[in-house]
């Protein structure tokens, strides 16, 4: 199996019209367009009522991890993906055929959990359950190993892929080191709240900005939990918004895409800006203010 990670919409598209098209895509979702396989399409964060649609909004799509269609690929196919996380891993191992037992009743928990996280949030994420520091040793991992691939071009990641799939593998069979990489992250995060916090808005969002994921951080270091977060990513050059929890009127989605048109993307709860644009200090305040507007509207 080939992995190819495509960066944004037109360089998946530039794929999909090759005499070999990718056999498969895993999350390989760009807003509100999806790169389909021409076997198969394992994506679930587009809108209820839609064919990919996932089944924690009432749709019929599971994550990756937990589909249990994805074919198995051979040697030569390619499987096409957006980005890396534990789901797009667990939907590519699925591809691969080689860790088949990391997929039996045993692990059924293990990959629940990580549905739950993909769709829901870390902050959603029981931190007293025994998957915590495993889930948590993934994300880990992939943050100290983080690809610097090209915006502007499509990259080969088939070798990092392996690499985490082993990774994966000795985690979920016990490996001690492993899990201690889960245990120093959760301490980390401490850390990373302190560092990354900017301020909380009188609306209730906590602002940040670092070099990597913060929008799980909801409570800022006051103590005070926030009803989203909108954070700026200096590494990737990405603006993403969430919400702690649900908002009646208050979609993501809608305010990501209303500023940046539809390949800005995600879902109600967790949506950013479009895949490989680099977002400037303006926009960032811009999605402060449409994100704390929309809230305001809706709670006052």
């Amino acid at each position: 199996m080939i992995v190819i990670l495509a960066p944004t919409a037109q360089l998946a598209a530039d794929t999909l019209s090759l005499d070999t098209p990718p056999t498969l895509t895993v999350e390989a979702e760009y807003g509100s367009w999806v790169a389909e396989g021409s076997v198969y399409t394992a994506a679930h964060h587009q809108p209820f009522g839609s064919k990919y649609a996932g089944r924690h909004i009432g749709g019929e799509q599971p994550a990756p991890c937990n589909d249990t269609h994805i074919p198995v690929l051979e040697d030569n196919d390619v499987a096409l993906i957006s980005h890396i996380d534990a789901d797009t891993l667990g939907g590519l191992m699925r591809a691969s055929g080689k860790y088949a037992q990391f997929f039996t009743q045993g692990f059924e928990g293990f990959w629940s959990y990580v549905e739950g996280i993909d769709t829901l949030g870390w902050h959603k994420a029981d931190p007293s359950s025994s998957y915590f520091p495993l889930a948590s040793a993934i994300g880990a991992w992939l943050q100290t190993n983080r690809l610097n691939t090209p915006r502007d071009q499509n990259s080969d990641v088939t070798e990092f892929c392996e690499k985490a799939f082993e990774f994966v593998s000795n985690l979920l069979s016990g490996g001690l080191d492993e899990l201690e990489i889960g245990v120093k992250f959760i301490q980390a995060q401490d850390d990373l709240n302190l560092k990354s916090w900017v301020t909380t808005t009188p609306f209730g969002v906590v602002v940040r900005r670092a070099d990597n994921f913060t929008n799980h951080l909801y409570r800022d270091p006051n103590g005070e939990v926030g009803l989203g977060v909108v954070a700026f990513n200096e590494k990737m050059g990405s603006v993403t918004i969430s919400l702690a929890d649900p908002i009646k009127n208050v979609s993501c989605r809608h305010i990501v895409q209303s500023l940046w048109g539809d390949l800005a993307g995600g879902h109600d709860g967790i949506a950013g800006s479009p895949r490989g644009q680099i977002m400037t200090e303006g926009q960032f305040r811009d999605a402060i203010n449409a994100f704390s507007m929309a809230i305001a509207q809706a709670t006052c």
